[in-house]
């Protein structure tokens, strides 16, 4: 995806973030929800006034996207949804939205 840019137009946050929602689909790093989860509970809010801070907006954003991910989100069938995302709950993540845990990424003010 970000091969097909140019000097002309270098890729951007628009092309950053659906690469980045793609990485973490296909790298399925454990413990993704209590990591993110950690670093929002105990992070340096100084740190992350900066590149780092926005690096883990992004991240966040993810988490986001990943816990509202249904197929009306893609251009994909609802019964091709259904079959390759059947049985995708995170067993190792008891905190995971899908176990019925809090989502890493609480809403505004909590």
């Amino acid at each position: 995806m970000l091969n097909h840019t140019t000097a002309e137009k270098a890729a951007g946050a628009d092309e950053f973030l659906p690469v980045l929602i793609y990485t973490v689909l296909k790298a399925n790093p454990p413990h993704l929800y209590s990591n993110v989860y950690f670093i929002q509970k105990f992070r340096n809010p100084s740190k992350l006034t900066t590149e780092i801070g926005y690096y883990y907006t992004n991240l966040q954003s993810v988490v986001s996207f990943i816990d509202t991910l249904d197929a009306s989100s893609l251009t994909i069938d609802p019964a091709e949804f259904a079959e390759k995302f059947a049985g995708t709950a995170r067993a190792d993540e008891p905190d995971a939205p899908e176990n019925g845990g809090t989502p890493a990424v609480p809403a505004e003010g909590g």
